[in-house]
């Protein structure tokens, strides 16, 4: 979305400098989006200014890592995944007096390594539940955390 309707063309090209910015909302959309599904850091709509996040990295398309942080007024946010031949990782930060709900892209919560340390699936309830699409949630509050699990 350009500032005018005349500012590029094939033909001409950019139009007057002077007149073109490219802080339009189509770029924010842009910036959303990477931040939100891609690296799947978001604030929670429900909980505003970051007093709850929510962790939901895009993990199943062709990148192979993605990272986004923010300074909420909490301190800092940060969801960041990487993947292996054979492995998920994904790194959190949760802010101090905040919560946040995390979705692996698991269906067995047994797999899932915490800053190295199995955990047994019973010993995250009742803070997980499988949700609609077989994927596990959890409800994590601050901390900085390594999450390890087989690859989707």
């Amino acid at each position: 979305m350009w500032e005018r309707w005349n500012s590029y063309s094939h033909e001409d090209g950019f139009g007057n400098a002077q007149m073109n910015s490219f802080n339009h909302y189509a770029y924010g959309a842009i910036g959303t989006w990477m931040y939100e599904r891609v690296a799947g850091l978001a604030a929670d709509p429900a909980h505003p200014g970051y007093k709850h996040i929510i962790i939901n990295p895009l993990v199943d398309g062709p990148l192979d890592s993605a990272s986004a942080e923010y300074e909420t007024p909490y301190g800092l946010a940060k969801s960041a995944w990487a993947k292996s031949a054979t492995t998920l990782t994904m790194d959190v930060i949760i802010p101090a007096n905040t919560t946040a709900t995390v979705t692996f892209p698991a269906n067995d919560g047994n797999a899932i390594q915490v800053n190295g340390t199995a955990l047994k699936e019973s010993e995250w309830a009742p803070a997980t539940q499988v949700n609609a699409r077989g994927n596990i949630t959890a409800k994590l509050t601050a901390g900085t955390f390594r999450f390890e699990l087989p690859r989707p």
